[in-house]
């Protein structure tokens, strides 16, 4: 059995992420202090180091939305 994501299901997973604390589940390095990074100036290495935090986060969006993205 197969699940097809949609638009919305990927807008709340990363939703969640976002709101997520650092390691806001105990035992699980998930979530990132979004707040240290978006204080500073937006580079291209910013954008690049919040999509590398997602694919390390949650693998679902590092295998297939994420590798799109970047095409």
């Amino acid at each position: 059995m197969s699940y097809t994501f949609n638009a919305e299901d990927v807008k709340k997973i990363i939703e969640h992420w976002l709101y997520t604390p650092s390691n806001g589940y105990i035992g699980v390095n998930y979530g990132r202090n979004l707040a240290e990074i978006l204080l500073r100036p937006m580079t291209d290495d910013t954008a690049i180091q919040i999509l590398q935090w997602l694919k390390e986060d949650i693998p679902l969006l590092a295998d297939k939305l994420l590798q799109k993205m970047q095409d």
